[in-house]
């Protein structure tokens, strides 16, 4: 028997011992060193959890979108496999798309906990067609 096939066992037990815990054996080729950040997304009360937006950060120096799932009843969001780099972040809800205050800095392996609250655009006010009302950091 060969030393591969000594260690597939191993590795199918590790598997089937970690996944249904929620924990990952291994990494996707080429995740090693990239970044993560997940947090909530919040109504302009501050409290009240937004249900079905879209969190996109997007790299200022390539212009890629990476793009998380729409938030749950919890208002909870990830964004996972993010380069080492600049970012700036969306939130897309409802046909309105809140745009951060501030640009984030990602580094190799960081992960971020990052939560906003969205606020509707002001009645009269002078919003582009594309980036409507606002998000800051809770």
């Amino acid at each position: 028997m060969s030393a591969r096939t000594k260690t597939l066992p191993v590795w199918i037990l590790l598997a089937a011992l970690c996944l249904p815990a929620g924990v990952s054996p291994c990494l996707a080729a080429g995740d090693e060193g990239l970044a993560l950040i997940h947090g909530v997304i919040y109504r302009s009360d501050e409290v009240t959890r937004l249900q079905g937006a879209l969190v996109t950060a997007i790299n200022v120096r390539t212009g890629r979108r990476y793009s998380s799932v729409h938030t749950g009843a919890n208002g909870a969001y990830e964004i996972g496999g993010l380069p080492p780099g600049t970012y700036d972040i969306a939130i897309d809800h409802a046909a309105t798309v809140f745009v951060t205050d501030g640009l984030i800095d990602l580094a190799e392996n960081q992960r971020l906990y990052l939560s906003y609250s969205v606020r509707a655009p002001s009645a009269g006010a002078n919003d582009s067609p594309y980036f409507k009302g606002g998000a800051k950091l809770t």
